[in-house]
């Protein structure tokens, strides 16, 4: 049984609001709450505030600050400094 143009229209428009709402649940609430919660994404988001990086951009591997960047990056979340012991 074929479907109706008007329904499947409608369907179509459905998808794509609950695909468009799905992205602004992970962008508005997932993110910032992952961002409270897990310690490793805080300092990454730390440092990517503090360099003034531009994260949203497309990633460039072939530029040099691109692989200082992620050099820093990584080092900041793998050596992270520890109070006195």
């Amino acid at each position: 049984m074929e479907q109706t143009p008007s329904r499947g229209g409608l369907l179509g428009w459905l998808k794509l609001c609950g695909c468009l709402l799905a992205i602004a649940a992970f962008m508005f609430v997932v993110g910032p709450w992952a961002r409270r919660q897990i310690p490793e994404a805080q300092a990454l988001a730390d440092f990517i505030d503090s360099s003034g990086m531009r994260a949203n951009q497309i990633y460039y591997t072939d530029i040099p600050e691109t692989a200082w960047a992620e050099q820093n990056a990584r080092a900041s979340i793998n050596y992270r400094p520890v109070g006195p012991q």
